[in-house]
This record gives structure tokens, sequence and C-alpha cells, in this order.
């Protein structure tokens, strides 16, 4: 059935579809248009084709008269705008559904768009609403009005009014909002800004996380990468801008860590890491990226390491404090063994054979001495890896002594060594240490009464640990302490190795013993385990790696047998027993020589003779000038002056000194012969250059 002709008196449907309507059509329009042109069937079929073209349309279109009612509308007008028939049969508003303002408040019926159009005579839109149809719907739309006049007096016949769905739309923006604010928040509680840098247009865009932790205001910053620059710390503004040029030559990304300097002077620590983006041509067109504020959390690891650093030397401390009483004795022991045979020596006559005898046993007395106090610095030091090819059952052998005194008489303690040679490349007083702190907790297991045992055996491990991934499959020499104490708990097993972890009551142990062993197995390439019930004892192995070669047995030089020579040495030392001795020992040489007592009477002795002096021997730590001083004010009067150092102390644990290349350093007790040879080897070698 077709549709009725348009009326042909003037409409708003004639003034909206001025093309479609009939009128007259020139001759010229008709030739061109063909035979068709004019024919009221034709234009029927576009009038239809109009129609079905706005009812397919996603945009409502509705026809309505100035008092509201809908003359047509399309689906999606009706749809959108939520048209019903009324008792009469005529089209308009459902006057049940709520309007809202783009806010969400209610929109009274005078704000509505089709309304204010008519009341004002003014089109209206785009004008965002919405249209409640219950609770928890809400239809979101755009919306126009265009008001339609009569053409020949203009007085208002209503309006065209078209709206569009967005629901989705701002639903999809209303979300990306919340999601833009969550991660607003979540940059700003983690310290974490994100920038933008346009590679083309040379502009960079910040966050504003990004300008709270570089402390530069939003109004303060131009958007310029020269900007932003200024903000790093000068020290490590060339570090950043050669990561940056190397990441954009080589299409990769490399995490930074810098310092910013705040307007006020705060020097901030940050962490950066950034992407390259190229375009189809692979030219960087873009670099984004992230920096997070870690300041505090570097604050804190520097005391954390600071703290177990202190805790670590009181637990190295404690266990001397503990050892005192048996060195002492042992000491004590060693000093009457010294002087008894001095004493003998003195009142030997006419017998150089004795004297040589008495000699030996005084010296073998003093060699006991030094290596008792070696152990003493084993505790007190911060050592240095230094590995040497070692019979770890020798070792054992000269500690279990030391381990007596230690562990107290109520636990009874055994070493049995493997059959095979146990030699391994690793520190001595690192070893110590292990088998020390191992000893030490074995003593707290049994509670300071029960049996301690040693033993090494040769063993071939084939799987490594997931855990301990440093190590590698082959020969290890195991060796085992076992106790018989309270045992462990498999939950306490998991965390022994940890730092600070500890059964102990407070102020009864500082939870580090068990994890500096894991740290040196760990450096010497081991393993380290343990096997424990509760009320069964324990078992802890460790294992170090087995070495093909065998140790050096150097035989200890005489005097005789190393060269002296006639150079003049200056010998700088606050000690006057010491200094007396090394006197004796270079003049005995062939050496001229001249002392000091402390740094200024070095320099005062030093100037005088300047021309005639070879060689400083110069103790590091003394009063008023120390060795540091003492060289560098010796080198600046005689710039190729040679120094050998000497000191009772751990010079690298203390961090008073550390020599420079070429230097050398003999530390006390030294034996005469070890002397003569480290001076002739310094006077023997290159001079220092002039700078």
């Amino acid at each position: 059935m077709s549709e009725p002709k348009p009326p042909s008196s003037p409409s708003a449907e004639a003034v909206l579809r001025p093309n479609l309507e009939e009128r007259e059509v020139s001759p010229l329009a008709k030739a061109s248009l063909g035979p068709s042109a004019g024919d009221p069937v034709v234009r029927e079929v576009w009038q239809r084709a109009e129609r079905r073209m706005v009812d397919l349309l996603g945009v409502g279109v509705a026809h309505r008269r100035i008092d509201g009612l809908v003359l047509q509308a399309n689906p999606a007008a009706i749809a959108i705008l939520g048209l019903q028939r009324d008792e009469r049969g005529e089209l308009r508003p459902n006057p049940a559904l709520a309007c809202l303002r783009d806010d969400g408040s209610p929109c009274p019926a005078e704000e509505e768009p089709f309304a204010r159009a008519i009341a004002s005579g003014e089109n209206q839109g785009p004008i965002r609403m919405g249209l409640r149809r219950r609770e928890d719907l809400v239809t979101w739309a755009m919306h126009q009005v265009l008001l339609v006049q009569h053409p020949v007096d203009g007085h208002l016949l209503g309006a065209v009014h078209s709206v569009l769905d967005i629901t989705a739309w701002r639903d999809s923006s209303d979300a990306l909002r919340r999601s833009q604010d969550l991660l607003r928040k979540a940059q700003e509680i983690a310290r974490v800004g994100s920038w933008d840098w346009d590679l083309q247009r040379d502009t960079v865009v910040w966050t504003e996380e990004m300008h709270r932790i570089f402390g530069v205001p939003v109004d303060a910053f131009d958007g310029r990468p020269e900007t932003a620059i200024r903000t790093v710390h000068p020290d490590d503004r060339a570090k950043l801008e050669q990561a940056t040029r190397a990441d954009m030559a080589t299409y990769t990304s490399r995490p930074l860590e810098f310092r910013v300097v705040w307007p006020d002077g705060e020097v901030r620590e940050v962490w950066a890491e950034g992407e390259m983006i190229q375009d189809d041509a692979g030219t960087p067109i873009r670099m984004f990226g992230a920096v997070q504020d870690v300041t505090e959390r570097r604050r804190a690891e520097r005391e954390h390491r600071s703290l177990e650093e202190q805790l670590r030397q009181a637990q190295k401390m404690d266990s001397v404090g503990q050892l005192a009483g048996g060195v002492a004795h042992d000491f004590n022991n060693l000093l009457q063994v010294i002087l008894g045979n001095a004493e003998l020596a003195f009142g030997v006559k006419d017998d150089p054979a004795r004297v040589q005898e008495i000699l030996g046993e005084i010296r073998r007395g003093a060699e006991r001495a030094a290596e008792l106090t070696q152990q003493l610095l084993v505790f007190s030091r911060r050592q240095v890896i230094r590995p040497i090819v070692l019979d770890l059952n020798q070792l054992l052998e000269r500690l279990v002594k030391m381990l007596v005194r230690l562990l107290g008489e109520g636990v009874e303690l055994g070493f049995t060594p493997g059959a095979a040679a146990a030699h391994v490349s690793a520190d001595p007083g690192a070893i110590e240490q292990v088998v020390v702190n191992l000893a030490l907790n074995a003593r707290d297991a049994v509670s300071g009464r029960g049996s301690i045992r040693l033993e090494t055996v040769i063993e071939s491990v084939e799987r490594i640990p997931a855990d301990q991934p440093w190590a590698s499959r082959g020969p290890f020499v195991c060796l085992r302490i076992i106790d018989d104490g309270c045992g462990m708990t498999p939950q306490i097993q998991e965390h022994i190795f940890e730092p600070f972890f500890t059964t102990k009551p407070p102020g009864k142990g500082t939870g580090l013993g068990l994890s500096v062993v894991y740290g040196i197995v760990r450096q010497h390439a081991g393993l380290v385990s343990v096997r424990s019930q509760p009320g069964q004892g324990s078992c802890f192995e460790v294992k170090l790696p087995l070495s093909a070669g065998a140790p050096t047995k150097s035989r200890k030089e005489t005097l005789d047998e190393v060269p002296g020579g006639e150079e003049t040495i200056l010998v700088v030392e606050d000690e006057p027993m010491v200094r007396e001795l090394a006197l004796n020992l270079l003049t005995q040489a062939g050496y001229r020589v001249l002392v000091a007592a402390d740094g200024e009477e070095a320099l005062e002795v030093f100037k005088a003779h300047q021309s005639q002096i070879d060689l400083v021997l110069l103790d590091v730590v003394m009063p008023k000038l120390g060795g540091r001083e003492v060289r560098d004010a010796v080198r600046k009067l005689s710039p190729g002056i040679r120094v050998l150092f000497t000191s009772g102390y751990d010079l690298g644990a203390r961090g008073v000194f550390s020599p420079e290349p070429g230097e050398r350093v003999i530390p006390k007790p030294y034996r005469a012969p070890e002397l003569l040879r480290r001076i002739r080897e310094v006077l023997e070698a290159k001079a220092p250059e002039v700078t």
C-alpha cells in the first residue's frame, strides 16, 4: 500500500524535504534527468527510500509540533526518547521517565532541550542529557533541536529533534576516567611517575607524580627536555644522557638510577626505565617510560646493611670475648716459654749450640703466639676472601685446640679426619670462621653440656640444589659438624641461614652466625646443608670443591740466606722495642739506619737527610701524624722515594689505610728474614713515577 501523498500546502515536512516536493521542473532539467523526471511514481519511490534510510539510522530523528506532539519519528528516536502512544493514539514522550542533567541531577521540564528551544526561539544543542528508565538503567543521549518556521509568515511550527545514544561511549569514558584516577592514585602511592617524549616535536609530557618526584610545580615545567635534564644532579647528567643515546641507538631499554635535585637543594634518588617507539621506517618517534622515587628504599637498604655489619661485628667480638679466657691462658704459657728460655740463654756460657737450641724454643713460642693473634683477627676483622690451597684436615687439627677453650669444659669435642687428602682452595681465616660459628651453634644446641664431633670425607656431588646454583658438580671435601643437642623442626630449618633469624631469647644471639656461614660457603662456590630432628641433634654439612693442587710447603729463610745492603733507611716506629729491633736487624744487614719515633719527627729527619735516604720503613698507625700523612709529605719533598709500610692491624678491615698501586705492606709480627727480603724487593723495584 502506498504512502499518502504529502499535503500541497506548506508544512514542516515540505520545508525539511525540499528536494522531493512536487515543483516545476525546467525543460533543461527534464532533459538531463531523463523521462522519469517529475513523475509522481518516481517521487514516491524516492520518498520511500528516504524514509527507509532514516528508519535505519542509529541517529534518532523526530518531527515535533510546537505543542510537543510527535508528527513522525524513526525507530531510533522512539527508543532513545522513550516515546509512546497516549489514549488518543498520539505519539508523545513518556512523562513517567525522569530526565537527568549531564551531572546526573534531575532536569526540570523547562530545561528539556525541545522545551527550551520552543520557549527561547533558538536552536539547541548539542546537549548531553539522560533518561532514567528504571532505577538501575539510564539512557544517555546527545540532543540537538532545529526549529521549523512557516515559509510564508515565519511563525513557529515546531522542531526537528535529533538524538544520538551515547550510553556506551559515556560508560567507557567513565571507566577510562576511573581507570585514570586509579592509575594516578597508584602512582602517587608507589611514588611512580610516567613520561612521554615526542621526539619529532621534542616535547615531554609528565604525569602529576613526575612533578612531585622531581620537585617541579606543574606551571614551572615547559615540556622541554632541557628543562627536565636540569633537574638531574650535575654529577649524574652525563650518565643519563649517555644511557639515553645508547637506548636510542640500539632500541633497547635498560633501567638506570640517578639523583635529582629539588629547588630547595634536597637530593632524591630515582629509578627510571624507558622504551623506544619507532615508525614503519625504523625511525625513533617517541620514548616513554616510568620513574620511581627510591630514596627511602635506598636509605633503608643502606641502614640495613650498616646494621647488619654492626651486628656481624658484634657477633664476632662476642666470640672474641668468649675466647679471651682460653687465649689468655695459652698466651701466658707461651710467654712463660719465651721469658724462661731467654733467661736460660743468659746463663749459658761457652756453649753456642745450647744457645742456638734455646733461641729455637723462643722463636717457636713467638710463632705460636702469632698464630693465636691471627685466630683472634679472624673474628674482629671484615674479612676479604684470599684463597690458597690448604689441607683442611691440618687446619681443623690446629683449630680444634682453640675450640676446646671456646666451647667450655662441659662439651666433649672430637675430630675424625678422612683417610683421603682434603685439599681445598680456600681462605684459611674464612674457613676457621665457618667452623667456629658452627661449633658455637652446636654448643648452644647442647646447652653447654654434650658432645660435638667434626669429621671430613670426600664426596662426589652430582645434583646441585636449586637454592645454591653457584656450585658445580664434581668432587667435594665434606666437613660435618654433628651434635647431640635439641635438634630443630623442619619449619626452623627453612629459615636458619636467613640473616637475623634466631631461636635464642633476646640478648643471647644476633641471628647472624649461620648467615655468615652461608655467605662464606657461597664465596667459595661450596654447598651448605643441615639434617636435624627435634630431640635427636643436628648435622651441618659444609662442602668445598676438592682441589687438585697440593699445599705449598715453604721453607723459612734464615738471616744468612737473605742479602743485605748499604742503602740508607729511615725507620719510623712509635713502639721503642720494635724500633730498636728494626735498627739492630738492619744495621747487622749492612744498612745505614735513621730512626724516628713519630710522624712529625720523621719529617724533620727526612728534611735533614733527604738526599741520603733511599727507603722509608713506615708504621701505618702512629700518634701525631699517621703513616699515610707522612708518606704524602715525603713524596712532595722527594717524589721518587720508596716506602715500605708495616702494621700490626688488619688495614683492609679497619678501613684506615689503603696502599697505593705498587706499594707494599709487611704485617707484624714479622720474622727478620722476611723483613730483609721485603726491603730488598722494594729497593730493587722500579721507583714510583713522578707526577
